[in-house]
């Protein structure tokens, strides 16, 4: 019973992880291409190109955003675990006394 609910935390933790590191990358990439399309919106400058930036722009925030918010629920879930590895732990050493 209590390996369940420690394997059930630890694959929730991964799957935030998992998220996590998807929308910071997302994010990355997108500012990365983003500092491309204004280099090139310099040297060829279109209306388009605005549109462009900005649309670029919005989805790498969000995309930051989304990774942070599942990395604070990683984290949150990682001291539940934590909290609860631990009462196992001393429910054990107490009956270990009681022998």
């Amino acid at each position: 019973m209590e390996v369940e609910r420690i394997l059930e935390t630890l694959f929730k933790r991964a799957r935030y992880a998992k998220w996590s590191l998807f929308g910071l990358f997302l994010g990355v990439s997108c500012f990365l291409t983003l500092s491309l399309v204004i280099l090139v919106s310099m040297l060829m400058p279109t209306p388009v190109q605005t549109a462009l930036i900005v649309a670029i722009f919005s989805v790498g925030m969000g995309s930051m955003l989304m990774g942070v918010w599942f990395e604070v629920l990683e984290l949150w879930d990682s001291f539940r675990g934590i909290t609860l590895e631990y009462s196992i732990y001393q429910k054990k050493i107490q009956q270990q006394a009681k022998l």
